[in-house]
């Protein structure tokens, strides 16, 4: 979990792409984009993919993070 925190802050920091395999009960779903928020208190980040796509992801469901 510590390794893809790390990615995640880095990503946002640094405004990288970094590439998530997030978790999904019928078919694991593989995200790539910039994380351009990052909630605390609700532990999940959001991860924009294009300018009008993004997404809130929840932490805990981050299986894998690569930049």
């Amino acid at each position: 979990m510590q390794l893809i925190e790390e990615a995640i802050l880095e990503s946002y920091q640094e405004r990288r792409s970094v590439t998530l395999t997030v978790f999904n009960p019928f078919d694991d779903e593989v995200m790539r984009g910039g994380v351009a928020s990052i909630d605390k208190p609700n532990r999940r980040i959001k991860m924009v993919r294009a300018e009008e796509d993004y997404s809130w992801i929840k932490i805990e469901e981050i299986i894998s993070a690569e930049n």
